[in-house]
């Protein structure tokens, strides 16, 4: 994934404040050296422009849409609320130019997600600061591999396939890095890694904003 090794970034540094989106959820953020991140997963059913975004529910439908959406985790909008999980995106979504992001941020990119991964000390080790420690939210033995030293607060929102299939809830988080083609970067209960794969248009996964 990385051409070099640097050296791991000074997390006694990081800063903190808050930004808001369009429909008035209100998100902590951290400052890790010129990045500014989102500490919680996106949860805006509006473009950045007061456009909706389409809640689509139903799994033949976001096998073959082309349109930008959102879901809750198993269709469970209550639970997912209260779990601070926040919603899942179609790839159509996080990529489009209305921005599902607050005015003045926008989807990290995959760029940005390498930039952190080296400033979290690379692939294999970025985890343990990335990932919300504890099990209250992660099922064991998450607590072994996390430390959340960054302040990132990782939450294992899981993800929706591209078959419309809800997985990995409590287990992974997988979150989106715009690029060319559909990327993310997951992170796992049972790993002190973060790994990034291709995926397609359809599959599903959380979004965290980064300050333009």
């Amino acid at each position: 994934m990385f051409s070099c090794k640097k050296e791991p970034c000074n997390l006694s540094t990081i800063t903190t404040s808050t930004v808001t989106d369009s429909e008035g959820h209100v998100y902590p953020t951290v400052i890790i050296e010129d990045q500014e991140w989102m500490t919680e997963n996106l949860n805006t059913s509006l473009f950045a422009n007061g456009d909706t975004i389409e809640q689509i529910k139903g799994d033949s439908l976001w096998t073959i849409t082309s349109n930008p959406g959102f879901v809750y985790f198993d269709n469970d909008s209550a639970r997912q609320e209260g779990l601070s999980y926040g919603k899942i995106y179609n790839f159509n979504a996080a990529n489009d130019e209305r921005n599902v992001c607050p005015v003045g941020w926008h989807v990290s990119t995959k760029k940005e997600w390498e930039q952190l991964i080296e400033c979290m000390d690379g692939e294999y080790k970025a985890g343990i600061k990335l990932k919300q420690s504890g099990v209250s939210e992660w099922n064991a033995p998450n607590d072994v591999f996390a430390t959340n030293e960054s302040k990132f607060s990782a939450l294992p929102h899981g993800a929706r396939t591209e078959d419309g299939s809800f997985y990995n809830q409590r287990f992974f988080a997988y979150f989106w890095g715009i690029d060319n083609d559909p990327t993310t970067f997951s992170l796992s209960y049972i790993s002190e890694g973060i790994a990034s794969f291709e995926v397609d248009n359809q599959f599903g996964a959380s979004v965290r904003c980064v300050k333009d």
